[in-house]
């Protein structure tokens, strides 16, 4: 296979600590041909610019105000000139020197493969109730998977649930096709760019990849309020993209929060060694996951 020219952008708001090491993973990657760099920075103060500047190919700065998801991404990839493009997140640690590899060959190998994503490994001390929502999505398997539509008009008559896992695609890490993006670019969204990208890639005929040997480190510890916030933007989107609404009434809404209380503190007394703030903290991530859930679907609903 004749290796392509690859480009990695990663969009930045004060990417801590670690983004130095990510960005040296990045240049350590091997059997990959030419990789550049691109970074769009939206108003970093931590020094992440400059760490930037010093190790990208190119670095882009926007206002804060004018981040957007798939707008932002868009801008970042029009100034790359590689044939594939790795959308990488600011905390997502490649885990191997052959991280972007294995995403290459994942399209390469299928000129109907539109877009390939990597299997994500949760950090050690993340809250048992995150690796759990990450092995529901398919993001933490083993298991490679091709997903693709034996009849692209037949995706109206799946359950919704079963839309939205049929177009799992994650930009915390994945590849796509220059050409592809140049028809189809990133729909300019406040959430869920890459689902949406992906169903309409999947409605036109084309493959998604899921290759578990392209692994980052990734995961986050969120709070309650954080959680609540992220479900309900989620949730908003889900049931736009997908009619997607999981908590649609004032009785589930009770029935499922108590059930995830439940649900949330074994998994966290079932850790070893137990992490007793877990404990403490499952309740309130319970709660305010499934009022977000409801409250996300409810708004989409309404309009």
């Amino acid at each position: 296979m004749t290796q392509p020219t690859v480009s990695v952008i990663i969009p930045t708001l004060n990417a801590g600590s670690a983004f130095p090491d990510i960005l040296e993973r990045i240049h350590e990657q091997k059997d990959t041909g030419d990789v550049e760099i691109v970074v769009v920075d939206s108003g970093s103060t931590d020094g992440t610019l400059q760490v930037a500047q010093q190790s990208a190919t190119k670095t882009i700065i926007i206002p804060r105000r004018d981040f957007n998801h798939g707008g932002t991404r868009n801008l970042a990839i029009s100034e790359t000139h590689g044939e594939l493009v790795a959308l990488l997140t600011q905390d997502a640690m490649p885990d191997n020197d052959q991280w972007l590899f294995y995403l290459v060959e994942a399209v390469m190998s299928d000129d109907e493969v539109s877009g390939a994503y990597s299997r994500q490994i949760p950090h050690p001390d993340t809250p048992p109730w995150i690796r759990h929502q990450m092995a529901e999505h398919g993001l933490f398997s083993d298991q490679p998977r091709i997903q693709q539509l034996s009849n692209p008009q037949s995706f109206d008559t799946f359950d919704p649930g079963d839309r939205l896992r049929l177009c799992t695609f994650d930009d915390v890490s994945s590849i796509i096709r220059r050409s592809t993006w140049e028809i189809h670019p990133l729909p300019e969204a406040p959430f869920a760019e890459d689902l949406e990208w992906a169903r309409d890639e999947m409605i036109g005929g084309k493959k998604i990849v899921y290759e578990p040997r392209s692994r980052v480190i990734h995961s986050h510890r969120r709070g309650a309020i954080h959680e609540y916030k992220r479900a309900k933007i989620a949730h908003y989107r889900l049931y736009q993209l997908f009619g997607l609404r999981l908590v649609p009434t004032i009785p589930l809404l009770f029935r499922y929060s108590l059930q995830n209380i439940i649900r949330l503190t074994k998994w966290a007394l079932q850790e070893r060694p137990v992490h007793f703030n877990d404990v403490f903290m499952a309740p309130y991530v319970a709660v305010a996951s499934t009022l977000g859930q409801y409250a996300g679907a409810k708004k989409a609903y309404q309009q």
